[in-house]
């Protein structure tokens, strides 16, 4: 019964688990997975499925993402548009979007609700669907490497309802991790019997990985490059060429099915003008302090799970059979730690110090998002955990559905709390003859204008501002330099000329948009910290990545009189106010 190829050793326990009578050793019941996963992320979301239109967040990357909905769904639509260029930000200048994680596989299927009912449900929508996909593929995943059903419920659970997952929720890219255990589960069955029917789709799934996120292209590229090599070890000591050309179809698949959005994007990362900003190396540590400027203290027992740490541990047993996960488990926990490990005092120098600086890997930016695989590898080894107890002491159903109540139970967030809708600021729709632009202050044409980005998609006009992930420097600094929308850049206004209104006029500019204070407000002063075992890690998690501090990064209660003063002065009274905005209209003389 032993596994003829090497690289599936980990999948050898599912022999063990397989000898007990009370054990399907097959992928057995998906539809059952499915059906406890549609459950479970209806309860674990709630009300996210009742109230899709709803906004809970207001993070900056969120409003990124309803844009990027909003611009796919224009740009795929609309004769003459380039899906990776628009007009529509940084005017008049208009900017690339190679380096924007434009995520295809998610925003061009959802099209069809994005314009029949706007980028908010769209987005709700998927980030329920990639919960129940997450939770599902894990499961079969895990359910093949165990021979167990129930063990695939709970590492399916243990892996997409994670305090990660709740993390990156506001990120459509970051958010579907489930493509990961989708690339996994192809990767076995292209390991226990590789066909070219199966390198091909295990090749896809690995391509899919990296159009959905770039940056879970890189992870996943590390993890299957030690595969593909240790199947290429084995191929050559045991004289068999046909492996070896499978391997090359495998990854000739997931080039050729990368190849038209790589080249296309590739031009934005090489040469002299390299949009790249700066690289943020702040990873996690045993107790992650100011963890992404959360001013989070929380212990890595409450990010991974105290139930999928328990149950990890206990599916370890036999190690010759496991060594493979525990290797991804903690080789990825090291790489998430970022350039140090703090333990107490003292900080440990970590993998990620020389990693960080490979020009590939580099792109990711944060190195926390390096444990979304270690959690993949703790949702398998609980499985098998769970599968030994099962064989040992011949669970009873009341029991095992207790176990699975338990990940959900640790990490449950409560009611997601709605925020007020941010789409309401009163300027026209764009229409045939007047399409003019919107200028926002105060600004500096910087990289946070994420409202800016949603109310685009509201009137459709161009904006001024915008926020792209890594955009050129110079970008910024050709919209600040021009001669009528220089005055803007400011963070406080100058005498404003008197040619103001005709200048803009002549520009194409018709709305100015005083912005008196954030839609949003920040997260609560006093500092948030997880001190325990079950103390609901989500939550926590939740209040400060959806309400995060870093983004109260401009003051605009000091600046907003001054522009509106001097606006008043340049332009007239604001045609319309509001708490938190004074609109103007730009009427030529």
């Amino acid at each position: 019964m032993n596994d003829p190829h090497p690289v599936s050793a980990p999948a050898q326990g599912a022999h063990e688990a397989a000898a007990s009578p009370s054990i399907s050793p097959s992928v057995s019941r998906p539809w059952l997975a499915a059906l406890f996963f549609l459950v479970a992320t209806v309860f674990m979301t709630w009300p996210l499925a009742v109230a899709p239109g709803d906004q809970y967040t207001g993070r900056q990357d969120f409003y990124l993402n309803l844009w990027i909905l909003d611009w796919v769904a224009q740009a795929v639509t609309t004769p003459g548009l380039e899906i990776f260029h628009s007009e529509q930000i940084f005017f008049p200048v208009g900017v690339g979007l190679e380096t924007q994680p434009l995520s295809l596989v998610q925003t061009i299927p959802a099209i069809p609700l994005t314009l029949a009912f706007g980028p908010m449900v769209a987005f709700n929508l998927l980030a329920l669907f990639g919960f129940w996909f997450a939770g599902w593929v894990a499961s079969l995943w895990v359910t093949s490497l165990t021979g167990d059903h129930v063990a695939g419920l709970l590492g399916g659970s243990l892996f997409t309802f994670s305090v990660y997952h709740y993390t990156y929720l506001p990120q459509m890219g970051m958010a579907m991790i489930g493509f990961l255990p989708l690339f996994m589960l192809a990767d076995l069955a292209f390991t226990r019997r590789p066909t070219m029917g199966r390198a091909i789709c295990s090749g896809m799934a690995l391509a899919v990985v990296g159009m959905g996120a770039w940056y879970y292209g890189i992870i996943a590229g590390i993890t299957a490059a030690a595969l593909s090599g240790r199947r290429v070890i084995g191929a050559l000591r045991e004289k068999q060429p046909k492996r070896l050309r499978s391997e090359g179809v495998f990854w000739l698949a997931c080039l050729a099915t990368m190849a038209p959005v790589v080249l296309r994007m590739l031009p934005a990362y090489t040469g002299d003008t390299n949009p790249s900003g700066e690289t943020e190396y702040a990873g996690m540590g045993f107790v992650m302090d100011h963890l992404k400027a959360t001013q989070a203290t929380m212990g890595i027992w409450s990010f991974a799970g105290i139930v999928g740490l328990v149950f990890a541990c206990l599916g370890c047993r036999p190690f010759r059979a496991r060594w493979g996960l525990v290797l991804m488990a903690l080789g990825y926990f090291a790489l998430s730690a970022g350039s140090t490990l703090s333990v107490g005092d003292t900080d440990v120098g970590m993998p990620y110090a020389w990693l960080q600086h490979l020009p590939v890997v580099s792109t990711v930016r944060y190195p926390d998002r390096f444990f979304i695989l270690a959690q993949l590898a703790l949702a398998a080894l609980a499985g098998f955990g769970l599968a030994r107890l099962r064989v040992r002491w011949r669970l009873k159903p009341a029991v095992l559905g207790l176990i699975l109540l338990l990940p959900l139970a640790e990490v449950w967030p409560g009611p997601l709390p709605s925020v007020p809708d941010t789409g309401s600021i009163p300027v026209p729709e764009s229409s045939a003859g007047d399409e003019g632009a919107v200028v926002t202050v105060p600004t500096t044409y910087r990289n946070l204008d994420g409202e800016v980005l949603y109310h685009q998609t509201h009137h459709g006009r161009a904006v001024a501002g915008g926020y792209v992930t890594r955009r050129d420097r110079q970008l910024t600094n050709r919209i600040s330099r021009t001669e009528t929308l220089g005055v803007f850049a400011e963070r406080r206004p100058l005498t404003l000329p008197k040619k103001l209104p005709k200048k803009l006029a002549e520009s194409g500019v018709s709305w100015v948009y005083v912005q008196r204070s954030q839609w949003v407000d920040g997260a609560p002063t006093d500092p948030l910290s997880i001190k325990g075992p079950f103390a609901l890690g989500a939550a926590t998690y939740l209040r400060q990545r959806y309400f995060p501090r870093y983004k109260a990064s401009r003051v605009l209660a000091d600046d907003a009189p001054l522009w509106e003063a001097a606006l008043d002065e340049a332009l007239g009274e604001p045609v319309a106010t509001g708490p938190r905005f004074a609109l103007y209209k730009v009427t030529a003389p």
